[in-house]
C-alpha cells in the first residue's frame, strides 16, 4: 500500500521553471565543530532580558546562550518548570510563549506574557530549569548524482528533486530560521543552490517513509547533516529580573 501526502503552494511551479531559475545560496555553508563534553555546560549561559520588539517591548524573557558555533543549530531547548516570580516570591500569572532560535546570537528565549496586552508581568525573579540537547559531534556527507553511494542510501535526483527516506538518513529536525539546513543541494559547478519551498512530497510504501524536496536548479550533489553524539545538559536558574528598557527605544536590538 503506498500513500502520499503533499505539501504545496497553490500555483507550484512546474519542473522546467524550477529548473531555468537558478537561484543560488548566499549563505555560506555550515562549519560544524566537535565540542567536547567536559567544557559545553561551562560555554552555556542563562540570562534574564526585555523584548525589544516594537509590539510587545519590555516583556520580561529568560535567554539560553549556545556556544558560538554552527552546531547549536540542531540543539534541542526546553524550558521546564519557568515561571515569573513576585516580591514575596510567588508566582505572577502569566502566559508562557516560546521564541525562535536566533542565529546570529545562537540564543533561544522564553517570554513571561501577561494576560492583558498592555501590561507586563510584574516579575522581581525568574526560576526554573532548562534543558539542552546538544550535538557535540557532526557528520557531512556529500552524495553525488549516479554514484554507488547514492543507491546505497535511497537517494535518488530528478533534476530539481530529491527523494530521499526521511527515517534511515537520521537527518537532524529542522529548526525554524535556524540559519542551518540538514540537506543542502549543488549544482555541477559546485554552487549551492536554494531550497524551493514551493514543493514537498511524502510517500509511504511497505513502511518506508520517502521524502521528496526541490531546488532552484538541476541538483548534481547533496550534503546532509547527522548527528554522531549529543550530550544532555540541564541548567537550573534563579535570576533577577532585568531591568526596562528606556522609552523610545523600541524595535532598537542590544
Amino acid at each position: 500500500m503506498v500513500t502520499v501526502a503533499w505539501l504545496a503552494w497553490a500555483q507550484s511551479l512546474s519542473r522546467q521553471e524550477i529548473e531555468n531559475a537558478l537561484r543560488y545560496e548566499k549563505r555560506p555553508d555550515p562549519a560544524f565543530s566537535t565540542v567536547a563534553v567536559a567544557t559545553l555546560e561551562k560555554s552555556i549561559r542563562v540570562a534574564a532580558g526585555r523584548s525589544y520588539a516594537v509590539f510587545g517591548y519590555n516583556i520580561p524573557t529568560v535567554r539560553v546562550e549556545l556556544p558560538p558555533l554552527d552546531n547549536s543549530g540542531y540543539a534541542v531547548v526546553n524550558f521546564l518548570e519557568a515561571r515569573p516570580l513576585g516580591a514575596n516570591g510567588k508566582p505572577l500569572a502569566h502566559e508562557l510563549e516560546q521564541g525562535l532560535y536566533s542565529p546570529e546570537t545562537h540564543s533561544s528565549e522564553i517570554r513571561f506574557v501577561a494576560s492583558n496586552p498592555k501590561d507586563l508581568v510584574p516579575i522581581v525573579r525568574a526560576a526554573g530549569r532548562v534543558a539542552i540537547r546538544y550535538p557535540i559531534r557532526i557528520r557531512t556527507t556529500t552524495v553525488r548524482v549516479g554514484s554507488p553511494e547514492a543507491q546505497r542510501l535511497g537517494i535518488s535526483f530528478d533534476g530539481p528533486y530529491v527523494k530521499y527516506p526521511e527515517q534511515s538518513l537520521g537527518l537532524p529536525g529542522p529548526r525554524p530560521l535556524s540559519g542551518v539546513d540538514p540537506m543542502r543541494a549543488y549544482d555541477r559547478s559546485g554552487k549551492r543552490l536554494e531550497l524551493y519551498d514551493g514543493f514537498q512530497k511524502s510517500e509511504s510504501a511497505d513502511g518506508v517513509s520517502r521524502k521528496t524536496i526541490a531546488f532552484w536548479g538541476p541538483v548534481a550533489t547533496i550534503r546532509f547533516d547527522t548527528v554522531e553524539q549529543w550530550s544532555d545538559v540541564q541548567k537550573p536558574f534563579d535570576l533577577p529580573a532585568a531591568p526596562k528598557r528606556p522609552a523610545g527605544r523600541e524595535g532598537i536590538g542590544p
